[in-house]
């Protein structure tokens, strides 16, 4: 998107055009949420639609938290591989140990990679990076 395409402050809508473009926004993602959320029992998906579904909301997630990280954020991803086999780990285990289905583990995913990330968070990382002052 360009800056020209954005509705901005001095842009020449009205407060009720921009308004209603954003309710419109709303109502498509409220579609969007009831569709996700109705789809596993609608009556014409079969089971391995429903799991390349789940294999592709896998994906999903850990393409949309490695935009987050280095797109919005700015960081290079070092360890983002890491904490999201933590993450396939930890939902492997909740779906066949635990038997809960990919949806409602998906939270099980994100706790075990934010505690893997906070024991590993404060250890030095061996680069080379110290907090001594430099010798120069």
């Amino acid at each position: 998107m360009t800056a020209a395409t954005v509705p901005t402050a001095t842009s020449t809508q009205s407060l009720a055009e921009r308004i209603k473009a954003l309710r419109g926004r709303r109502l498509w993602l409220l579609v969007g949420v009831a569709f996700a959320l109705a789809f596993p029992v609608l009556p014409f998906v079969s089971y391995s639609l429903i799991g390349s579904a789940n294999v592709g909301a896998s994906y999903a997630l850990a393409a949309i938290s490695l935009v987050v990280l280095t797109g919005w954020v700015g960081q290079i991803s070092l360890g983002h591989a890491a904490f999201v086999g933590v993450g396939a780990y930890a939902t492997g285990w909740a779906s066949s140990a635990l038997h809960i289905p990919f949806p409602l583990s998906a939270p099980v995913a994100g706790l075990m990679g934010a505690a893997f990330a906070l024991v590993l968070g404060p250890l030095p990382s061996g680069c080379g990076a110290s907090t001594s002052p430099s010798p120069l």
